[in-house]
């Protein structure tokens, strides 16, 4: 399966990501000199500004080929056009409507790649009255209802700490690509797939719009009775933990605090007496775990079958036991950014083998696909080159 990605960013280069660990040769076309725009977002390998060693780039283009290509030239157009004859699946994230002023919309292809899929990511969609509006990660969680739901009742509403809608997108992008092969092998006709990351987000969780329909009431934040936030988060000596105090296990806080006496404590006996006084059994366990070691408290909830868990680190996913039984991290190495560890496959096949293969140098495969692929000499590459096409 050959795929050719235009994206730039996260959501596209996500969902050929997806695609290259599992088996297509992915293709990603790159500006010329400055290459995608992840390349220039840190954190860079030991600090120093580099296009080759951007950890956010590395990840997302893993197993990739990397070819330069001008799209603002018509030259440029026309060489992609010539790619696109063995290319079984076009990923893009432009603004809506850019693909049309470069002649790369889906209906003039289709013309005459009646087999290719195209498949567009961005934030409202190809269509629609926010279709031509700019958008960013914020706008996208806030528009999509997760914001909504998100902090402290009489406080503003809180955003993700990462992209999530730009992978949920990629993600979706996947799934659509995949289905629309499905269709093909049937029909042998190809599509257009239209990912919308605002619909991404709304799709992804009931509290905003399915749990008030059902239910005629409206959450607000936090949205969970008897808890002074969202999940109730305490400060071990090395980090957080979570622990639901109203169906916790007495018995549990008793043995975790060498506290015997909590164990029969009327205060705390059943749930409503724990929701009744939970300012004060708040105040014994934000006391009591300040000196334990997070993953202390971790393991002894495990024993006692209780919901609990730990805010990991970076360095925590590595360490973790969990991880490690699954073989989920792999490490890969750079010939610039080193030996490193990487996320592998977030799906696990008996018979499918991910592919970790390593991020591309900038330009680093544009004899293989013009000249080998393509046919163009030696010296047309160089004379490409000079033109600034590739």
């Amino acid at each position: 399966m050959r795929v050719l990605d235009l994206s730039a960013g996260i959501s596209g280069s996500y969902a050929s990501r997806l695609m290259a660990g599992w088996g297509a040769e992915v293709i990603k076309v790159e500006k010329p000199g400055s290459g995608d725009s992840t390349r220039q977002i840190a954190p860079f390998k030991d600090n120093i500004p580099n296009l080759e060693t951007s950890a956010l780039f590395l990840y997302l283009n893993a197993n990739k080929k990397s070819i330069t290509l001008n799209l603002e030239s018509y030259t440029g157009i026309n060489i992609l056009k010539e790619l696109l004859k063995s290319t079984d699946i076009l990923i893009e994230n432009f603004h809506p409507g850019r693909m049309s002023e470069l002649g790369l919309d889906y209906p003039s292809l289709e013309v005459v790649y009646p087999r290719l899929i195209m498949n567009s990511i961005s934030w409202f969609g190809q269509k629609g009255q926010y279709s031509g509006y700019k958008a960013g990660a914020m706008v996208a969680y806030a528009m999509g209802g997760q914001m909504y739901v998100c902090g402290q009742p009489d406080r503003e509403p809180l955003n993700a700490g990462a992209a999530i809608g730009e992978y949920i997108g990629g993600l979706c992008g996947f799934i659509g690509a995949m289905m629309a092969l499905q269709y093909r092998e049937k029909t042998g006709q190809g599509q257009h797939v239209d990912i919308s990351i605002f619909e991404c987000l709304a799709g992804s969780h009931q509290f905003t719009l399915t749990w008030p329909e059902y239910s005629g009431v409206t959450l607000e934040r936090p949205g969970w009775p008897g808890s002074r936030a969202p999940l109730s988060f305490y400060k071990c000596a090395d980090g957080f933990i979570n622990l639901r105090l109203q169906g916790i296990e007495m018995g549990f806080l008793s043995q975790l605090f060498g506290m015997p006496e909590l164990a029969d404590d009327p205060r705390f006996n059943s749930y409503a007496m724990r929701v009744k006084y939970i300012k004060e059994l708040e105040a014994i366990v934000t006391e009591k775990v300040a000196v334990l070691n997070k993953q202390e408290v971790f393991r002894m909830a495990g024993e006692w079958r209780q919901l609990c868990g730990y805010v990991a680190t970076p360095r925590d996913l590595l360490k973790d036991p969990q991880y490690r039984s699954r073989d989920f991290w792999v490490q890969i190495d750079h010939p610039i950014a080193g030996n490193l560890h990487y996320p592998g496959s977030p799906v696990k096949m008996t018979d499918t083998i991910w592919e970790s293969g390593r991020a591309p140098l900038l330009a680093e495969h544009n004899t293989e696909v013009y000249g080998n692929r393509l046919g163009y000499s030696k010296e047309d590459i160089i004379r490409l080159r000079e033109l600034n096409v590739i």
